[in-house]
């Protein structure tokens, strides 16, 4: 026969429970970007959480426990029509910097919209870009133009007509 739990014992077992439950959720924690996210609700005029993660190994996790299969080319993920973009650790040390990194990062904003097909987020992404980059990161026209042909060499959009800002 088992001993009737004792208040010491039961509040031990409580911490205990509660611990390991501190420790499981801090294995997959992530870092939310408040600087990324005050220019993704900026851009679209709606609150946005940003989150990156920490390490690639974290990365990994918080894909495959939403279903995502792990690559490295996967650089954000969002669900369509929510607001919260998640971000590798490279895209969000990157966004602002690299024109890959950034448009990952614009790429996943437009999704928030609801837009689940990737060609149409891409070709929509694509369409502002210049403006992104030079809005919000300051970047020189000269070098806007040069990473929009860069992105619009790896994406089939109908935008290519135009080459240069006006």
């Amino acid at each position: 026969m088992r001993p009737a739990p004792t208040p010491t014992r039961t509040v031990a077992r409580t911490a205990i429970i509660a611990a390991l439950i501190i420790l499981a959720s801090a294995a997959h924690a992530a870092t939310d970007s408040p600087s990324l996210a005050a220019i993704a609700t900026d851009f679209r005029r709606t609150p946005i959480t940003v989150t990156c993660a920490d390490s690639q190994d974290e990365w990994r996790a918080m894909l495959e426990e939403r279903g995502v299969t792990y690559s490295r080319a996967v650089k954000g993920f969002t669900y369509p029509g929510e607001p919260h973009v998640w971000l590798s650790p490279d895209t969000c040390a990157e966004v602002g910097t690299s024109a890959r990194a950034t448009f990952a990062f614009l790429h996943e904003i437009i999704h928030t919209t609801g837009e689940r097909d990737e060609a149409k987020t891409s070709c929509r992404a694509l369409a502002v870009f210049r403006r992104f980059l030079r809005r919000f990161f300051d970047w020189p026209k000269e070098f806007a133009n040069e990473a929009y042909r860069l992105m619009a060499k790896t994406h089939n959009c109908h935008e290519r007509r135009a080459t240069a800002d006006p």
